[in-house]
């Protein structure tokens, strides 16, 4: 497998940008359609809203309580935060699954639009990010400055939890040693992506384009913190 970082332990963000960018640009359309794919999902939950505003609107315009329309908005409100709850459901889903496909890409495969929404293997990727989101969110209710610190130091962490046979201690343990590592150039990179995610929230289409090239971009850089190889494309099958 070709290495980009063979011979230095050090981050290096210019090729690690470099990197993450040549990657999605190679496989840009399983990213494009599982995004897609979810985008429409979050906006299904509201379309269960017009009946029930369509109610509220009759009773208002003639003075009456309509019973089945009582009725009938209370099932749209369940199903409304049924839809919602699987739309999250979903995303969390494909973000968890964008790491472990930045990994696969990095380790030269090939990804899909189906592996985008696996579920197999996701255990110990969810309760890594789920334990770095309690931390970072206790240290937040925390004069914020803790949270922030937090997030800091546990950057690499969810990003380890994809490797394979990865347990959620290994995950934290590698995740903390590819930051100690690196401290400065990794703290320059999370403000780049932190930045750069504040500029694309203002240009919500924008995360179309940033978001699979921050996930990649991240474990990159966690895997030239750590010494791994680095495929630069694909590799083909029998090589």
């Amino acid at each position: 497998m070709e290495s980009a970082v063979a011979g230095t332990s050090t981050l290096n963000v210019a090729d690690a940008i470099s990197i993450g960018v040549r990657h999605v640009g190679q496989q840009w359309i399983p990213w494009a359609a599982a995004m897609g794919a979810v985008l429409f999902l979050s906006l299904v939950p509201f379309i269960t809203l017009i009946p029930m505003f369509g109610v509220v609107a009759a009773e208002d315009f003639f003075d009456v309580r309509i019973q089945e329309g009582t009725i009938l908005g209370s099932a749209f409100a369940w199903i409304f935060f049924l839809l919602l709850c699987a739309s999250a459901a979903a995303a969390l889903v494909l973000w968890l699954n964008s790491v472990r496909n930045a990994y696969r890409q990095c380790q030269g495969e090939v990804i899909t639009i189906g592996s985008f929404f696996a579920l197999r293997g996701l255990l110990t990727p969810f309760f890594t990010l789920l334990s770095v989101v309690v931390i970072v969110g206790v240290g937040l209710v925390m004069f914020v400055i803790p949270g922030l610190i937090a997030m800091v130091l546990l950057m690499y962490v969810p990003f380890a939890a994809v490797e394979p046979g990865s347990t959620i201690a290994e995950a934290f343990v590698r995740g903390w040693q590819a930051f100690v590592d690196n401290p400065g150039k990794s703290i320059g990179l999370w403000l780049l992506v932190a930045v750069v995610y504040c500029a694309a929230n203002f240009m919500y289409f924008a995360l179309f384009i940033i978001f699979p090239v921050i996930q990649v971009i991240m474990m990159v850089a966690y895997l030239m913190c750590v010494r791994r190889p680095i495929a630069l494309g694909v590799i083909p099958a029998g090589t």
